[in-house]
């Protein structure tokens, strides 16, 4: 329990604090399929014990953080890959934050960054994350930023095209724009 405590305590000051650029992570979002208890179920078969229970009802995108980079697929060795999944991380669910542990399953990762969105300009057009990047949003996604009240933590991809809002568990598409 207390290694749990401590990865949380890590991850969420990692958020806050990191002011100088946004954190490294590898990340999964899938749909929940079950919550019974302190035991959540994706729809692709990983099975996780949460640290306490939460209040939410399945069927919604949630996401699975973890420290370091993704593993590399490859279907000629699955087992490699399977092992060198990480055992424990951070899900995002609902608006719940909670450490997770896996007990059975496969999840594809994929890298990502960490950050806050800590300004919004033009309503919601430009975002301006706590590393100091513009991010542009097209005019269908405005809507939802418009809205948001920074801060609030999010998820960048790593090709860079899509944010999540970690409060809201919305995803946005993005373009990094010059800090001119």
């Amino acid at each position: 329990m207390k290694y749990f405590t401590t990865i949380a305590l890590l991850f969420l000051t990692s958020i806050s604090i990191c002011a100088a650029q946004l954190k490294k992570v590898s990340f999964a979002s899938d749909m929940v399929t079950e919550i019974d208890g302190k035991v959540i179920k994706f729809l692709t078969g990983s099975t996780w014990i949460m640290e306490r229970e939460i209040v939410a009802l399945p069927l919604s995108e949630g996401f699975l953080i973890c420290d370091g980079p993704a593993p590399i697929f490859n279907k000629e060795k699955i087992d490699e890959y399977v092992n060198a999944l990480p055992t424990v991380g951070v899900l995002i669910y609902s608006g719940n934050t909670v450490n997770v542990k896996r007990v059975d399953g496969i999840f594809f990762l994929q890298n990502g960054f960490l950050g806050n969105v800590i300004e919004k300009m033009g309503d919601g057009a430009i975002l301006k994350t706590n590393d100091g990047s513009l991010w542009s949003i097209p005019q269908y996604d405005r809507y939802d930023t418009g809205y948001w009240l920074p801060p609030y933590p999010v998820l960048i991809f790593a090709n860079e095209q899509y944010l999540v809002n970690l409060k809201k568990g919305k995803k946005v598409w993005i373009e990094k724009r010059s800090n001119d």
